[in-house]
């Protein structure tokens, strides 16, 4: 077996099922940057030869209240496909004057 079919056997799959039964922690603003939340697919089964085919990220939202009805949305009206919506939070870092250069 591939190191990405172990990872997916021990590590995602398991990680997955937790992720939907566990309620998430609340979200401490950070001192720099302001938080967005990126509304995440995953495609099942995993596939191994294209890997990045089965992870995306559908859209980026302001509002953490508005990415749980989006979820909660998506995973209600594509319940009948092999796919899993989560959001996550991020940090959304914008290009001025004062931000650093990202290369």
């Amino acid at each position: 077996m591939s190191v990405i079919g172990i990872f997916h056997q021990l590590v995602f799959l398991p990680w997955l099922a937790y992720t939907r039964r566990v309620e998430r922690a609340p979200d401490q603003p950070h001192s720099k940057f302001k938080h967005v939340y990126p509304i995440v697919r995953i495609d099942m089964p995993f596939n191994k030869t294209e890997p990045t085919n089965t992870v995306m990220v559908v859209t980026v939202l302001t509002s953490q209240t508005d990415a749980e009805k989006e979820v909660s949305r998506l995973n209600q009206i594509n319940a009948d496909k092999s796919c899993v919506y989560f959001y996550c939070t991020s940090r959304l870092i914008e290009q001025n004057a004062d931000a650093p250069k990202l290369v």
